[in-house]
């Protein structure tokens, strides 16, 4: 299914296969002998395999996953009419535990950027999309409608897939739940 925001299409696609992957405990694993990515990230306490310290897409316990979001990033640039043919993409998970979050930010050399909810429940802080906009962020309308200050959230549901231009500022709020949020992300140049 594909929204467009500002006017800017997001596409969201839920992997029917979620429930059979069983890569939480492997993520563990990985964490618990890599040291984690993001030195230059404001926020330096979510874990991260960012900065190349470790790409799920080259691990071929990944494999079906990884096949499924390449077919899903190919649909959302066949359904946004996009004239795009990735030449190569890199890949990271975060996991975020209790006081983690993510500043705002953008993946400037990439075109299409995706993140996959690989863990998490309804009480796991959203993934914060703000318009590009950046001089129009503060007219709002009247009518409470979509505007260009328009900030979108997306709930993390497990097995979901958010694919989105690289260029759209997103974070994530501080992560208030007891229970962990694991994600994984990858850019697409």
């Amino acid at each position: 299914m594909i929204e467009c925001w500002w006017p800017q299409e997001i596409g969201y696609y839920d992997n029917p296969n979620h429930n059979k992957l069983n890569l939480v405990d492997y993520c563990y694993e990985i964490q618990n002998k890599t040291e984690s990515g993001g030195k230059g990230w404001v926020s330096k306490d979510t874990y991260n395999t960012g900065d190349g310290v470790y790409e799920p897409h080259l691990d071929s316990r990944f494999k079906d996953l990884n096949d499924w979001i390449n077919k899903s990033v190919a649909r959302y640039v066949h359904e946004t009419k996009t004239e795009f043919k990735p030449k190569r993409y890199t890949s990271w998970f975060n996991i975020y535990k209790k006081g983690d979050y993510q500043e705002v930010h953008v993946h400037p050399n990439s075109i299409v950027s995706a993140v996959y909810f690989l863990k998490s429940n309804e009480k796991c802080s959203s993934l914060i999309m703000q318009p590009p906009f950046q001089d129009q962020r503060d007219i709002r309308k009247v009518d409470g409608s979509v505007g260009p200050n328009t900030t979108i959230e997306y709930t993390p549901v497990p097995g979901r897939l958010i694919v989105f231009r690289s260029y759209l500022p997103h974070c994530v709020g501080r992560h208030q739940d007891e229970g962990d949020r694991i994600t994984l992300a990858y850019n697409y140049e």
